[in-house]
């Protein structure tokens, strides 16, 4: 397991050994210009020993323990899975240095930490490929108070007996992607079963949008 530590605890054990500026040892990380101090620097690719990877898992996928390894125990990595991204690795030379920072949402277009997780990189080793997958099975979760609110809305609908959906409308920048309700369930039908309950997360302001799960599908009903 990797040891998780704040950005207060890492700015204090290192603040010596990488020379860090007094703004940012002294800066309250609690408050918004205590946290722009600290991104400002942390995305500075000129402090020395720090290695700054804008690898936005859209656009990169790591190679692990290189590009040269991975090629070498795979004849292809299925084009499926690489997609238009490019093959990064993490050499010696960035391994050395005492941060290495992956800066996050720098702006709408760089750096964006979106897609699954599970596909942001390639292992030689497969047996390393499925403690990592392991990892973010047992691992990786919601705070527990989602799974108590969740468990209420379940206790309601049933457990395994029904399906959910989310609908993006409002704060979904991809307006070309949106469609009628008709549309989706034209594209959801072989999967729902008779008379099926649905679960609809949806920032949808409409009253009568989903009126169409209802016209287009008389043996669903609407939970």
């Amino acid at each position: 397991a990797v040891p998780v530590i704040s950005a207060e605890e890492f700015i204090r054990l290192e603040q010596d050994r990488m020379d860090m500026p007094h703004e940012l040892r002294t800066a309250d990380l609690k408050t918004k210009s205590g946290r722009k101090i600290f991104k400002n620097w942390a995305f500075d690719e000129n402090i020395p020993d720090k290695a700054v990877l804008e690898w936005s898992p859209l656009a990169k996928v790591i190679y692990h323990p290189s590009i040269q390894a991975v090629n070498d125990q795979f004849k292809k990595v299925p084009e499926k899975f690489i997609h238009h991204r490019t093959p990064v690795e993490v050499t010696p030379a960035i391994s050395h240095n005492t941060a290495i920072v992956f800066p996050s949402c720098k702006n709408n277009n760089d750096a964006r930490f979106l897609g699954q997780v599970a596909t942001f990189g390639v292992f030689a080793d497969e047996a390393l490929s499925r403690s990592y997958k392991r990892m973010l099975r047992d691992h990786v979760h919601y705070v527990k108070t989602v799974f108590d609110i969740a468990a209420r809305v379940i206790k309601v609908l049933g457990p395994w007996s029904y399906s959910a959906l989310h609908v993006r409308r409002n704060d979904l920048q991809y307006k070309e992607v949106f469609m009628t309700a008709a549309d989706t369930m034209d594209h959801i039908r072989p999967l729902v079963k008779e008379k099926e309950v649905f679960y609809i997360a949806t920032d949808e302001k409409g009253d009568d949008f989903f009126f169409s799960y209802c016209e287009r599908a008389q043996d669903i009903s609407m939970g």
